[in-house]
């Protein structure tokens, strides 16, 4: 079944299929792209340790200048995160750290689509 709808945002829970980084990724992804508002409950559900990583923070902040999206849950260890897209920023030069050891392919994964 889709997803539902309600006041404008998809309704996105984080623990669905896997429940890892990449269901987070692909709907930021996906929600910058076509400039639609998501939220995203249960954030990597399926984890031993859930909610945002530094990594996943990392890539969503980028993705949120590129897109001049609002972002907000935004912290490590949080566990829903509401992101809308305004439009793209134009922003040529983007600096992403995570400040960790996370992997950069998979924080480029989610900026690529901008």
């Amino acid at each position: 079944p889709l997803p539902e709808v309600t006041e404008g945002l998809l309704q996105i829970d984080g623990s669905t299929l896997e429940g890892g980084g990449q269901l987070l990724r692909n709907s930021a992804a996906y929600a910058a792209a076509l400039q639609r508002g998501i939220s995203i409950c249960n954030v990597r559900g399926g984890r031993g340790t859930p909610g945002l990583r530094p990594a996943h923070l990392a890539a969503l902040e980028a993705l949120a200048r590129l897109s001049s999206a609002t972002l907000s849950g935004a912290a490590v260890g949080s566990g829903q995160v509401t992101f809308e897209a305004k439009g793209a920023a134009g922003a040529a030069v983007q600096v992403v750290d995570a400040g960790t050891g996370g992997s950069t392919m998979l924080m480029l994964q989610a900026l690529l689509p901008m």
